[in-house]
Parts: structure tokens; C-alpha cells; sequence
């Protein structure tokens, strides 16, 4: 294995580890609660949370039932934050994007405020 695919691996480790605490917290939960489902200590489930020891496909597999979602579900959740935090966007991700802000301020208002003053 070449070590440029061991970098990706661990860059897609690292966005699957950030679907699972987003989806632990977006429900309430608790990263403590994961132990129990997968028969493991918290220092194990915490080491796997950060980054120091993988989860397991089996484990992954624990944590979508867990949660109420499917193993796909948290693949295409890991590779939705990999798409962001690389810049590369679906055609679905730039029309969410292009909508403008509602709340944004016309341009030069704080230059035409701050002349009023």
C-alpha cells in the first residue's frame, strides 16, 4: 500500500470518527454511551474516538444500529464532511449554498453608517 492511500484512510477515519460524534450529539447522547452497544471499555471507545486505534467495519456496523441509521447512512455522512472539508461540493451542495443570506448587510453600510456618525 502506497503511503498516500494511508493518508486518505486516515483522513476518512478521521471524517467517519466526526459523522459519529455529530450524530451522538445531534441525538442527545452521550460518547460515553457507545461502550455498551459495542462490548468495549470507554478508554477503548474513547481511543477510537480519538484517533489513536480504528473502529472496526463490525463496530461501525454497532454504532449506525445504535444510533437508528444505517452503515451507508454514516459512510455518506463521513463522505458529506470529507466533500466539505475539501472544497468539493455537489451540484446539490452549491444550490444550498448560493441561496443568499437574508440576514447579510448591503454592501458598504457600516462605510455609510460610520460617515453619519
Amino acid at each position: 500500500m502506497s503511503p498516500m492511500m494511508v493518508v486518505m484512510s486516515d483522513v476518512f477515519e478521521a471524517h467517519i470518527v466526526a459523522a459519529v460524534r455529530a450524530e451522538v450529539a445531534r441525538q442527545g447522547r452521550k460518547l460515553g454511551d457507545l461502550a455498551a452497544p459495542l462490548g468495549l471499555s470507554y478508554p477503548t471507545v474513547s481511543n477510537r474516538l480519538n484517533g489513536y486505534s480504528s473502529f472496526t467495519l463490525d463496530e461501525l456496523r454497532k454504532i449506525a444500529t445504535f444510533l437508528g441509521m444505517t452503515t451507508g447512512d454514516l459512510m455518506e455522512s463521513a463522505n458529506f464532511g470529507s466533500r466539505i472539508a475539501s472544497g468539493v461540493h455537489s451540484k446539490d451542495d452549491e444550490a444550498l449554498q448560493s441561496k443568499p443570506d437574508p440576514w447579510e448587510q448591503p454592501r458598504g453600510s457600516r462605510r455609510r453608517r460610520k460617515s453619519h456618525e
